[in-house]
């Protein structure tokens, strides 16, 4: 059986995450191309062993590919790389199929 395969395209400032609710389904092959205006460390709770916290840098483009393998919501967050507490960004849903 083949997985199905999903890119999206998300923006990242210090305070947001644009779309704020991504969505994918369960067993689909998810790339997540995130274009930042800040520095930092971004996460996704849940799925760390799948996408670990990675640095996220203005003007890159960042891609996370992973198997969405749990169905829920998960919160995304960043830890700005000039400020000490993390920020909840957003919620990946990943979906049953």
């Amino acid at each position: 059986m083949r997985r199905a395969k999903i890119t999206l395209g998300l923006e990242l400032t210090a305070t947001s995450l644009t779309p704020a609710a991504p969505a994918v389904c369960r067993d689909q092959q998810a790339t997540l191309v995130i274009a930042s205006e800040i520095d930092g460390i971004l996460h996704i709770h849940g799925y760390e062993s799948e996408v670990p916290a990675t640095e996220v840098t203005v003007g890159d483009e960042l891609r996370l590919t992973f198997t969405a393998q749990r169905s829920g919501q998960f919160p995304i967050e960043l830890h700005p790389a000039d400020a000490p507490a993390e920020v909840n960004i957003g919620v990946i849903t990943v979906h049953e199929p």
